[in-house]
């Protein structure tokens, strides 16, 4: 039994408590251990949910993966999330989508175009940078490109990796589409390949200017493909557009020789028994993923895993009733045939049984039964 005035103190001082072991003092920091853990289901941000490790207040998730949920982004309406970053070039993103171990951040605002009283020589050149957390938990991954747009344009891009190596890209155009690409909507187009593992990006360009978009010429910019849309509002050119870059994330592992196996054997090990780990090469970290019959984010810390009920969702193979049953089970389910009607119980494998005779039919249409 812990003494009265133990007790008091305790009381006094929720955040910061002294005990003692074997005549020693320990000092032990506790983080709002009277206050309830994060509730993730709550964690919401617009039409977003923020999943682990990502959280929107110091009691949810890591500081690393930071979100804070904001109107005025330059794409969406209403509150959006944003990961905070922190570098000198790009200070957070939005977050367009979050998936178990990618995030597509809105790159709309990335565009290397001239200022408007430059565009009507085309030979002066725009600018635009970008940079993330070098080791960091966030880096590019590989489906990204380069893309310079316009006629009589041109455009490079210096990529640094986290491999300490450093490539120039670059693109030409003349005044014909030289790629038919969904984002480039017929317009005079080049790209290239962003190297993977890039942490850093510095880029430029330039092009003639647009005579039926007034104060808009060749610019480059950079994108993940199948993010490009354009608002049912707005007309068929490439600025008119959205999209965004896909970046890998995980959380890292501090030592060089760490893999998910090690890490498994880890007090903080992320992962719930139902989620397996998958690691990331790149970042040198890993994530956690729900296994088959299972949904959630995998998390410990965040929602972990839920049996999916395929029966009541109908996400199962079994024969429907009166023919067949379907029994949840714990990341599976069972399938089996009515009494008497033999088979394995999945869809097709169950005999027909008439309701009154309770006799079994042949399953082939056409024949027939006499008496």
């Amino acid at each position: 039994m812990i003494p009265q005035h133990y007790l008091l103190a305790l009381i006094t001082l929720p955040s910061i408590f002294v005990c003692l072991i074997g005549g020693s003092p320990h000092r032990v920091i506790q983080q709002s251990s009277l206050s309830p853990p994060c509730n993730y289901t709550s964690q919401v941000c617009g039409s977003s949910s923020i999943p682990y490790p990502f959280g929107m207040s110091d009691e949810c998730g890591l500081s690393q993966y930071r979100i804070i949920c904001k109107r005025n982004a330059s794409f969406g309406e209403g509150y959006l999330p944003f990961i905070q970053i922190g570098t000198p070039n790009t200070s957070e993103l939005q977050v367009l989508e979050f998936s178990t171990n990618t995030l597509i951040v809105n790159s709309t605002h990335l565009k290397a175009m001239p200022s408007s009283q430059d565009c009507a020589s085309g030979d002066v050149f725009g600018h635009a940078a970008f940079d993330l957390v070098k080791d960091g938990p966030f880096i590019l991954s590989e489906n990204n490109w380069f893309v310079v747009v316009g006629c009589d344009s041109e455009g490079t891009c210096t990529a640094d990796t986290v491999l300490n190596e450093s490539s120039t890209i670059s693109c030409t155009n003349s005044c014909y589409n030289q790629y038919v690409m969904p984002f480039c909507n017929y317009y005079a187009c080049c790209i290239n390949p962003i190297p993977p593992r890039s942490w850093q990006l510095d880029f430029q360009g330039r092009g003639l200017a647009y005579a039926n978009f007034p104060g808009v010429c060749g610019f480059s910019t950079v994108l993940s493909p199948s993010t490009y849309t354009i608002p049912p509002n707005q007309t068929g050119f490439f600025a008119a557009g959205h999209y965004g870059l896909s970046l890998s994330w995980a959380l890292q592992l501090l030592d060089d020789g760490q893999n998910c196996s090690t890490a498994k054997e880890k007090a903080d090990y992320a992962c719930t028994d139902t989620a397996e780990c998958l690691y990331d090469g790149s970042i040198h970290g890993y994530t956690c993923n729900c296994t088959e019959g299972y949904r959630g984010d995998g998390y410990n810390a965040g929602i972990g895993c839920q049996d999916i009920d395929e029966c009541e969702e109908e996400l199962d193979e079994c024969e429907r009733p009166p023919l067949g049953t379907c029994t949840n089970t714990d990341g599976s389910y069972i399938c089996n045939c009515t009494e008497g009607g033999g088979g394995s119980g999945l869809r097709g494998t169950c005999p027909l049984i008439t309701p009154d005779t309770n006799v079994l039919l042949p399953a082939l249409l056409g024949m027939t039964i006499t008496n």
